[in-house]
């Protein structure tokens, strides 16, 4: 039985023994072996956009649970792109929280700069000065490709 070749493949792994992101990538690979799986990555972003509208509407309708579950089918749906991208989910999130610590550093010290206490900022402001370090980012990140190798900005 083909679920039998999933399930032995997959048997050891429980959510406390492996993490799961890897559990989640060795079953959906598992799950692909037997034909289980999409022919390209815009059925997987199709997915992804369908999780997300279900997450949206769990949360409108103020059903945590429902809302859990589909978070938990979203992040699912996230590791088949990771997946399809061949890129590990485990150091794409490290990456992304690496560049918002970033981010939110350089937001901080635009704001003491500018006299700014975040708390007392509207999301419309703080979205602006979200936009402004990210800009800031990209001009630094622009500088330092330019620059010969070697050289480090200062």
């Amino acid at each position: 039985m083909e679920h039998n070749k999933i399930s032995n493949k997959t048997a050891n792994m429980t959510t406390h023994a492996v993490g799961a992101f890897p559990r989640a990538v060795t079953v959906q690979k598992a799950a692909s072996e037997q034909g289980f799986d999409w022919p390209e990555i815009a059925g997987v972003l199709d997915k992804v956009a369908e999780e997300l509208d279900e997450l949206r509407d769990a949360v409108a309708h103020k059903d945590t649970s429902h809302a859990y579950a589909e978070l938990g089918d979203l992040l699912f749906a996230a590791v088949s792109v990771a997946r399809f991208l061949n890129a590990n989910p485990e150091t794409c999130l490290h990456a992304a929280t690496t560049r918002f610590e970033a981010r939110m550093k350089q937001v901080t010290q635009i704001a003491e700069k500018d006299g700014i206490s975040l708390q007392s900022c509207t999301p419309d402001r703080l979205d602006m000065l979200w936009e402004q370090a990210k800009a800031l980012m990209h001009q630094q990140l622009e500088k330092d490709l330019d620059k010969p190798p070697g050289i480090h900005a200062d």
